[in-house]
């Protein structure tokens, strides 16, 4: 009975109009929005003031509309969670998925901004729902559940010093796989608050991701060295693909890529190699010990 009563309220719940309800939300925002109010993705609730900040228990709505979308038994998971500050079922839901935890002493703050950073972990918990609850695995696409068993690359971001360890790997899924982007001049604004725009746009990211497999990862030139298992080293973009590899070479040590360079570094009698990005010597030297 209770598993009838959830999926009817959060049924009528995601019921949208096809029409552009205002125009309230920023240019760059305005297509993610219609297209996710067409798929049906969006709670009537978020149809308007689309610069507003999305609140925690508006942005598990979301969140949950879309996953009802993509099979209506994730939302009629039964929930023993409970709250002193909210009985929304949208947010007991995503905690019982585990998208979502309360903020202690039995409370969730329901109507508290989120940050950029936890927006990410809500967005990668909903991401790796298939890992934790196996049965949905049919109602994702099969290159999602590939793209969760993938070794995510952190990114250096200007502000990472900011980024709290529990949303390292969240942050790092993210941006790897363009469902958030950072802002200008490399930084990623950990603790800026996250409007209903930005909410709707990266749900809407992931929600191609679930049905279609399908990622708005944008052209990078950020390559990551890895050292293998005989030494060498192979470097590495960030989507995992292989880009270099320095076959039977022993390095050191190898520096990142900064502003198309990188210098690997053979050994204190051995010397040094500066490469480009395309694997070509640019330069290289001896230390003579020093």
């Amino acid at each position: 009975m209770y598993k009838k009563i959830i999926a009817v309220l959060i049924t009528s719940m995601c019921f949208a109009v096809t029409a552009f309800a205002d125009n309230s939300c920023s240019k760059w925002a305005e297509d993610s929005i219609k297209e996710a109010v067409s798929e049906n993705i969006v709670p009537k609730s978020l149809q308007s003031e689309y610069t507003k900040p999305i609140t925690r228990e508006e942005f598990c709505n979301l969140i949950i509309c879309m996953l009802d979308k993509v099979d209506k038994r994730i939302g009629e998971q039964e929930s023993s969670i409970r709250y002193s500050d909210t009985e929304d079922k949208a947010v007991l839901t995503a905690s019982v998925l585990g998208i979502v935890a309360g903020m202690g002493n039995n409370s969730f703050d329901p109507n508290g901004n989120i940050t950029r950073q936890q927006a990410s972990r809500m967005l990668y918990m909903a991401s790796t729902v298939p890992q934790r609850f196996p049965e949905f695995k049919e109602c994702f696409s099969d290159k999602l559940i590939e793209i969760n068993g993938n070794v995510i690359m952190p990114h250096i971001f200007r502000d990472g010093y900011k980024i709290q360890y529990w949303a390292q790997e969240s942050i790092s899924y993210c941006y790897m796989y363009g469902i958030m982007q950072g802002s200008d001049n490399n930084l990623f604004d950990v603790e800026g608050t996250y409007s209903r725009e930005q909410a709707i746009t990266t749900v809407l990211r992931l929600y191609k991701l679930y049905s279609q497999g399908i990622t708005d990862i944008p052209q990078r030139e950020y390559i990551y060295a890895r050292k293998n298992n005989d030494d060498s080293w192979t470097y590495i973009n960030e989507k995992g693909e292989q880009v270099i590899t320095l076959e039977n070479e022993y390095v050191a040590e190898a520096a990142p890529f900064r502003d198309g360079f990188a210098v690997l570094d053979y050994g204190p009698a051995s010397g040094r190699k500066v490469i480009n990005t395309k694997g070509e010597i640019t330069a290289e030297g001896f230390n003579h010990g020093s």
